[in-house]
C-alpha cells in the first residue's frame, strides 16, 4: 500500500511480461525534455559497452529543449578512459 505522500517506484522490467509501454516509461530519454541542468556528454567512439546512438539522442533532445549541452567524442577511445584523462591523470 502506498500512502498519499509516497511516490510509487518503477518496478524492474521482466522479459516475460514487459510491454513496449513499460520500456518507454522506464527509458531516460522519455523524460529528457524536462531536464534543465547544463550537461556534458563524453563518449569514446570505440566504446563497445554503450553505443554512440543513445548519447547522440540525449544530445539532440537536450538541444531541442534548449538545455545548455556539450557533446565530446573521443576518437579511438573505449568506455573506460579518454586520451585526455590519460594525459592529465597523476601517476601513482
Amino acid at each position: 500500500m502506498i500512502s498519499a505522500h509516497e511516490t510509487p517506484q518503477p518496478q524492474p522490467l521482466s522479459t516475460r511480461t514487459t510491454s513496449t509501454h513499460d520500456y518507454i516509461r522506464c527509458s531516460p530519454i522519455t523524460y529528457m525534455d524536462r531536464a534543465t541542468t547544463p550537461t556534458l556528454i563524453i563518449h569514446g567512439e570505440m566504446d563497445l559497452r554503450c553505443p554512440m546512438e543513445p548519447s547522440e539522442q540525449f544530445f539532440i533532445t537536450l538541444k531541442r529543449a534548449e538545455v545548455p549541452v556539450e557533446f565530446v567524442r573521443h576518437p579511438g577511445e573505449s568506455h573506460t578512459r579518454s586520451a585526455a584523462s590519460r594525459s592529465t591523470a597523476p601517476t601513482v
